[in-house]
């Protein structure tokens, strides 16, 4: 396995181009300098260089407040972690204790492995013996990357629990063995302590600045719908998400009102600054406007990047992707008066329209095997709070 610093610094993962001199060069032995033939200098591409394109993929879109690192839990390659925030250790390093785990597959494709998570910053994540370390007062973990079979491996676990008269049982997991046992004892527990505490924990930084960052703009959620359209979501595994009550229709859902982008805060995007778009963020790379006014970022949805698209009555840009759906900020939950003539309009079917009204609206959604969500179905309140209609749209 290779031996390699468990977080260092963005800049020196990206290797220089490594030069290699044929051993009959000039430089090589000068007295044969005539009779043997100069090879030409090749240039061969560090693995690490490769590594770090990938990885810059999963930098590029850290939200603020996370943080990375490297470990050395994988044979091939190192792992990349990403924690959602990080603490001084006191020992000059900034720990963690949650990562979610990325490293490549035996084909050389970047994946996530999962996610590991301490139970307090008393156990920091940490690295020994190619093994990622985590844990609590009562448990301890290490795992490691297998690439041939695409997994995340957990090598050796061992805990105790105590039951209400304080009683303590113990179980214990590893790879050798291939199976749990029950120990009697905690010594299985307390070898793989001694373990951790000889282990190098993980120093995470934060990704550099990425200039300004451009977010959807805030609205106020409102604690009653007034007069309007709403985006929705309908559970209708939920029996109480859409029902008739003593006092009338009663609607349950998700409201959610569509992310829009000011239109200064667009116009001033530079390259180098981000932008959240669908909870993604996008260092701007190349952007331009194209003469149907929309803003493509990255070359666009096509080539991995996104789009916005000018929304002209509220002054402002929307994001509209592949079949027309939009991005979304859920409101969360809200409980609806709904009218006793709401009429319901589902062109979910582009071969038909269908109409349903009153309280027969209450079967028709609760029994549909289409979805209704937030990129389907809209409501409109009316003036007293009551909802008067209810549509779904066609969506491929």
């Amino acid at each position: 396995m290779k031996k390699r610093t468990l977080a260092i610094l963005l800049g020196s993962l990206m290797a220089a181009t490594v030069v290699f001199s044929g051993c009959g060069s000039k430089e090589a032995d000068t007295d044969a300098a005539d009779t043997t033939e100069e090879t030409e200098e090749a240039e061969v591409t560090s693995p690490y260089e490769t590594d770090q394109e990938a990885f810059d993929m999963i930098l590029r879109h850290l939200e603020p407040g996370q943080v990375y690192a490297y470990a050395d839990i994988d044979e091939k390659h190192d792992a990349l972690l990403v924690a959602s925030g990080s603490f001084d250790n006191g020992d000059g390093n900034m720990a963690a204790i949650d990562a979610t785990i990325y490293g490549f597959d035996k084909n050389g494709e970047l994946m996530e492995y999962g996610k590991v998570e301490s139970s307090s910053t008393a156990y920091p994540l940490a690295v020994a013996d190619g093994c990622l370390f985590y844990g609590g007062n009562h448990d301890m973990s290490k795992v490691y990357i297998d690439e041939e079979n695409g997994s995340l491996i957990t090598k050796e676990y061992a805990s105790e629990t105590f039951d209400e008269d304080g009683n303590a049982s113990y179980s214990y997991m590893s790879v050798a063995d291939g199976k749990e046992s029950t120990p009697e004892d905690d010594s299985k527990l307390q070898a793989m302590y001694e373990e951790y505490s000889t282990a190098i924990v993980v120093n995470f930084q934060a990704q550099e600045e990425q200039g300004n960052v451009v977010k959807p703009q805030e609205s106020e959620v409102p604690e009653s719908l007034t007069e309007g359209i709403y985006h929705i979501s309908i559970d209708t595994s939920d029996i109480t998400s859409l029902s008739e009550t003593n006092a009338g229709l009663e609607l349950n859902c998700e409201v959610y009102t569509e992310d829009t982008y000011d239109i200064v805060d667009v116009h001033n995007l530079a390259v180098g600054d981000s932008i959240v778009v669908c909870g993604n963020y996008y260092t701007i790379e190349t952007i331009e406007t194209n003469d149907r006014g929309v803003v493509v970022i990255n070359g666009g949805i096509e080539n991995n990047g996104t789009e916005l698209t000018p929304f002209d009555e509220d002054n402002c840009y929307r994001y509209v992707g592949m079949d027309d759906i939009g991005s979304y900020t859920d409101w969360g939950k809200r409980m609806v008066d709904v009218s006793d003539n709401v009429v319901l309009t589902d062109n979910s079917d582009p071969q038909k329209t269908v109409e349903v009204k009153g309280k027969d609206v209450v079967d028709y959604v609760m029994s549909s095997s289409i979805g209704w969500n937030q990129y389907n179905t809209t409501i409109r309140v009316d003036n007293i709070g009551q909802v008067v209609e209810i549509t779904r749209s066609y969506r491929p």
